[in-house]
Parts: C-alpha cells; sequence; structure tokens
C-alpha cells in the first residue's frame, strides 16, 4: 500500500471555510436558487442537502436577510433536490445522479478486501455489474433534512433495524492513503473510508463494515476542471465555477459567510459559500496531501 506522510501542519491547512462556488452560467445574481447548467450536460450533478433550517452558533432562527449576519448559509440556496425511484426488485434509482443502488446493504460485515469482490459477484434487480461506491458516490445520499439517520429510509434500508448506529458504517472504494503521527487507533491496520448511514460521518477505518453497492454512471465524482485564467475554476463535470484561492485568512462562520456573499472575482458578484456536499465535490481521495488538486487551487498554509 503506498504510504503519503502528512506534514505535522496537517490541521492549520484552511480549507473548509475558504472556498466559493458560484452557479456555471448562472443569469441571477444572489437568487435563492442554484440552477446549474442542465443536469443533461453534467457527469456529476450534485444532490441538495436538502437542509431547510438557518442557524446562528447554537440555535434555529428565522432566516436571514441578505446583508444580515448569518445571511447565506446551507438553506438559503437550493440545487437539485433529492429524487429517488424505487424499481421495486431491490434497487433504488437517483434521478439526479443516473446511480442505481442496492436497497439494501449486505447482510453481513466484511473486511474492505472482500468488499469489492462481494459487489463483483452480487446480482440485484437481474443486473450484475454492481460495483464497490467511491467516498463521493455514497456522500450523495446524504440528506441533511432532518440527520440521524442521514438517510432517506423512505428508498433505503439500514442495518437491522436501525437501531445500532455503530452498524452504520457503508465501506467505500477509497483507501486511506496518507499516514501521520496523530491517527487514532481506528485506522490502524488497513484503512479504507466508510460513510455512517446514522451519523453522517466520512471517517477512515479498518476492521468489518457493511456494503451498498452501485452501478451505472462511472463518471460521477470525476472532476472536470479548467482554469478560466481570471483566478477562477470551473468543474464543468457538477457546473460549478470556483475561486482558484482562498481568501488568505481563517474565519468564523458568521464572518465566513459574509465574505462569501460580498466577494467580487472575475467580474461575478454572485459568490456564496458552498454547502458542505459543493465543498467535498472538489475533495482528492488518491491519497494526496494536500487533498485537492492544487495545479488549480492555491491554499494558504499557516506555520
Amino acid at each position: 500500500m503506498k504510504s503519503i506522510h502528512a506534514p505535522k501542519y496537517l490541521e492549520v491547512i484552511l480549507f473548509t471555510f475558504l472556498l466559493m462556488a458560484t452557479t456555471l452560467f448562472s443569469s441571477c445574481k444572489k437568487d435563492s436558487v442554484v440552477e446549474p447548467s442542465s443536469n443533461a450536460s453534467l457527469t456529476y450533478s450534485i444532490v441538495d442537502t436538502y437542509q431547510g433550517l438557518t442557524y446562528d452558533n447554537l440555535t434555529q432562527v428565522t432566516p436571514p436577510a441578505e446583508g444580515e449576519a448569518y445571511y447565506g448559509q446551507d438553506a438559503q440556496y437550493t440545487g437539485n433536490s433529492p429524487s429517488y425511484t424505487d424499481n421495486g426488485d431491490g434497487t433504488i434509482t437517483d434521478n439526479v445522479t443516473g446511480l442505481i443502488w442496492t436497497q439494501e446493504v449486505s447482510k453481513s460485515s466484511m473486511a474492505w478486501a472482500q468488499a469489492s469482490s462481494y459487489c463483483d459477484t452480487l446480482t440485484t434487480g437481474g443486473y450484475t455489474d454492481w460495483r464497490l461506491p467511491s467516498i463521493k458516490e455514497l456522500w450523495s445520499l446524504r440528506d441533511f433534512s432532518q440527520g440521524w439517520p442521514w438517510l432517506n429510509t423512505d428508498y433505503f434500508h439500514l442495518v437491522g433495524d436501525g437501531t445500532d448506529p455503530r452498524q452504520q458504517h457503508s465501506w467505500s472504494s477509497n483507501r486511506y492513503l496518507v499516514e501521520d503521527e496523530y491517527q487514532n487507533e481506528q485506522v490502524i491496520g488497513d484503512p479504507s473510508f466508510v460513510v455512517n448511514d446514522w451519523t453522517g460521518h466520512i471517517k477512515a477505518m479498518s476492521g468489518k463494515r457493511f456494503v451498498r453497492a452501485v452501478r451505472g454512471n462511472t463518471s460521477y465524482g470525476v472532476n472536470n476542471f479548467v482554469d478560466n485564467g481570471d483566478k477562477t475554476i470551473t468543474d464543468k463535470a457538477t457546473g460549478l465555477m470556483w475561486s482558484k484561492d482562498d481568501s488568505g485568512e481563517g474565519f468564523l462562520w458568521k464572518d465566513a459567510l459574509a465574505y462569501a456573499e460580498s466577494a467580487t472575482i472575475a467580474g461575478y458578484d454572485d459568490w456564496r459559500l458552498p454547502n458542505i456536499k459543493e465543498l467535498q465535490s472538489i475533495a482528492d481521495y488518491s491519497g494526496v496531501f494536500p487533498a485537492m488538486d492544487t495545479t488549480y487551487f492555491n491554499l494558504t498554509i499557516l506555520r
């Protein structure tokens, strides 16, 4: 297994708050609806988080108006609403991403080394071309409308009766290829990335986990970045445009929202703070450090 040794300043990379997304080909300024270019032209359509409530740092609040503190958060921008079809044969089609999923997870947990073989030999709904999903494919199913579980259980079933959150981990196809002295015992051994359907967490773990297989749209999660030469980066796969540079300094969440809403870059003034699914779309899980494509994006590193 390839190992990448992370520098000790891992925790001070400015990442979560500092990248901004605007809608590619947007004709509206600071509109409440995010309207990417037609889904038919996108290979990596991002499913909206379905986050419907607004908050300050501690409590739920009435949606703030433009110019007020905390304006511009996830619930105030909506994208591709989640849409599923139960095919009645043990499979669920995601009408946004084009992916088809098994409604059930595997009957038993297994080591990551067995997970791909399990998918290769699986027959469900008459299909035999199942595969182990990438972390980006699994993350597309996260539903932020209520949490606990972070999955629409009208369509997708949990392990057992769903009451044990420790059992809800699903393997992804992405190995965990970073080694660091601060790692905890969960990644000792042969770790890979998992998503917990109950808590919504992405983690790196070893041991035995369950599998939810996927098929279709093999381009999902693959970026297609274009440097526009004006400090912006377009991802033609998702239809989003990003700032090439981060803010150069860290912010509290309230201030990060205001910073993005007031930004003007390359003549555009409809910038906003990305939601968690959008931000995760540009993460790189191939084992590089930092976990993004630095040939396109510039990161401020504080030492």
